[in-house]
């Protein structure tokens, strides 16, 4: 029997992360790759690393997606992100590392 499989270009599903979830996703890509970033290269990457690890959405068996987080669940990452700097997690040069803060090892 040949396992079929068929190729989703265009938007994700919608995400069934919590928004807690998300920023810590958020977190450890920043920590992992500091850097400046403008916002749709971010969201590309954030999306990317949900595909990869086929996590945070619910995927139709035998099907492979290519493609960015929906643009509602862009604004919930926009709104983390001005959270983060808010917080003086983040600026707008870049990551800001403190002392017991989210980016902390």
């Amino acid at each position: 029997m040949i396992n079929m499989s068929k190729t989703m270009t265009g938007p994700l599903p919608k995400l069934t992360l919590t928004s807690e979830e998300i920023r810590d996703m958020m977190v450890r890509i920043f920590a992992k790759s500091p850097g400046t970033y403008n916002f749709i290269n971010f969201v590309r990457q954030f999306s990317q690393v949900l595909i990869e690890k086929n996590f945070g959405f619910k995927a139709e068996p035998n099907t492979i997606y290519d493609g960015e987080i929906i643009f509602g669940d862009q604004a919930i990452v926009r709104e983390i992100i001005w959270a983060l700097i808010i917080e003086r997690n983040l600026t707008v040069v870049g990551l800001v590392v403190r002392a017991n803060g989210p980016f902390s090892q």
